[in-house]
């Protein structure tokens, strides 16, 4: 049986994570030597910038699946009743000077 981490898919978004950074480095090098009119920078800058979007779906997959993301910062606290509630995190206003 195939797990996920041994399929084509995972390994195609981890090779991302290397792909992704040299593609800009590749584009970033291309804009110093040719100048910010050169339309090839412009192609490289744009397929790092979707290779970027693939490392980041890497990224995702490899998190630990009980992590929610949707939630926002939020500090757990448990009640008296043993239950946890989440309490969002407050603006300090001290801290604001």
């Amino acid at each position: 049986m195939q797990t996920y981490a041994d399929s084509p898919i995972a390994r195609l978004l981890t090779a991302f994570l290397v792909v992704a950074p040299v593609t800009y480095l590749l584009a970033d090098i291309l804009y110093v030597v040719r100048g910010w009119d050169d339309p090839t920078a412009a192609v490289f800058h744009v397929l790092g910038a979707v290779g970027y979007s693939f490392a980041l779906l890497a990224l995702v997959t490899m998190l630990d699946p009980r992590v929610d993301l949707g939630r926002g910062p939020v500090v757990r606290e448990h009640g008296r009743s043993g239950r946890q509630r989440g309490l969002r995190v407050q603006h300090n206003p001290r801290l604001a000077r």
